[in-house]
């Protein structure tokens, strides 16, 4: 809630994705809103590293991880 609330502080639109969408539905969402920061939980960051390896999601220059229990391997 706080991040939502930031955003909006300084007019950044925020965009909501759902763990159901697959990875043409995101990159697609990414490409059209220009996206090029993340705000996540470790789960999913986890899920757009890999879309990321499958060629998709290039827009995304920033994650940032929600959850303090970060794996080297995830930051690897």
């Amino acid at each position: 809630m706080i991040t939502l609330l930031s955003c909006l502080r300084v007019n950044t639109t925020v965009v909501g994705f759902f763990d159901a969408m697959g990875a043409e539905a995101v990159d697609f969402i990414i490409k059209q809103t220009e996206l090029s920061t993340i705000f996540a939980s470790g789960e999913y960051i986890k899920k757009l590293i890999d879309f990321r390896k499958a060629g998709h999601c290039k827009n995304v220059k920033i994650m940032v991880n929600f959850d303090n229990d970060t794996s080297a391997e995830l930051l690897a």
